[in-house]
């Protein structure tokens, strides 16, 4: 074997689970102009409502799907007419209508609100609120998603991992499986005060308009490393929680000054595998977002954009 290199154990799944909103999708935008960046630098469906698909997200998929030791699946609070919609567009656009309907009966989808009245969340009780409150520092909701509903009962959880903005969703038990995800929305792509890094080279990033290279990258670097014999939640658990002095407690990092998400290393490494997926992938700025909302458009193209404008969040 090269030095370097990462063999890929067959037998070893990692299931790698998704939230929908705000992590792959903005639901609406402020200004009807603002809809032609997503159309040129990322992607626009419909499922129900409009979404806004971030830059970054399909050549995610388009990676993740072409690793045969990895399985995706998609928990959200939404519906389930939602996000099975949601899923099928956002799938049929990274890999092609075949590929998608070949695969579609391994993707999960777990929702909060489901066609028969129930859900798939888990309900959390006061006494493991109190715990994790104690223990994690964590304010958690009274619905909890377990990754126990994608991997099995009893399974054991130590290769999986929930990406999700919202860590109050962590279920009890489950906090080293988790990879917070910043919030992302249409606001911070125009925002010109935002925050960059610079690497070795001098080359500038912007943090608020390339989360999704982040989410990337942590994401890469964690299965490059399971891969190499250690569990994902290994990895994922020091990023995410430092001890709190002796008492066997913890603090979220990434509630602090200094978060995980701040670190260059997990931008660039992102950026570099989503390439992978499409060459001309780029990272993002507001000169760049602001160019793209500008472009000139058409009387029929204008009237579509309003189309989108006027469908946004009535699913909510």
């Amino acid at each position: 074997m090269n030095v370097g290199e990462i063999t890929t154990n067959p037998i070893r799944t990692f299931d790698v689970v998704f939230d929908i909103d705000n992590v792959l999708t903005d639901t609406s935008v402020g200004e009807l102009d603002e809809i032609k960046f997503y159309q040129q630098k990322g992607f626009v469906l419909t499922a129900m409502a409009t979404h806004y698909i971030f830059p970054g997200v399909i050549e995610m998929m388009q990676r993740l799907f072409s690793m045969p030791d990895v399985r995706v699946s998609f928990y959200s609070a939404g519906s389930q007419n939602r996000n099975e919609a949601f899923v099928e567009r956002l799938l049929e656009r990274a890999l092609g209508k075949e590929h998608y309907l070949k695969i579609k009966d391994g993707v999960q989808i777990l929702s909060g609100i489901k066609d028969d009245g129930g859900t798939d969340l888990i309900v959390n009780t006061k006494e493991k609120c109190d715990i994790q409150r104690q223990k994690y520092d964590l304010y958690i909701h009274d619905q909890t998603k377990s990754l126990e509903k994608v991997v099995g009962q009893g399974k054991n959880l130590e290769n999986s991992v929930l990406i999700d903005d919202d860590e109050s969703r962590i279920t009890f038990g489950q906090e080293a499986n988790y990879l917070f995800a910043p919030c992302l929305c249409t606001e911070d792509l125009k925002m010109k005060g935002t925050s960059y890094i610079s690497d070795e080279q001098g080359q500038t990033i912007n943090l608020e308009c390339n989360r999704i290279c982040y989410v990337a990258g942590v994401l890469f670097k964690a299965l490059e490393y399971a891969r190499a014999g250690s569990p994902l939640t290994n990895f994922l658990f020091p990023l995410h929680f430092s001890p709190d002095g002796d008492t066997g407690n913890f603090k979220p990092l990434f509630c602090t000054e200094n978060p995980c998400h701040d670190r260059g290393e997990y931008y660039y490494y992102g950026f570099e595998e989503l390439k992978k997926a499409n060459p001309r992938f780029t990272l993002i700025n507001p000169q760049i977002y602001q160019e793209y909302c500008e472009m000139k458009t058409s009387q029929e193209e204008m009237v579509a954009l309003q189309r989108l404008f006027k469908n946004q969040k009535i699913w909510e």
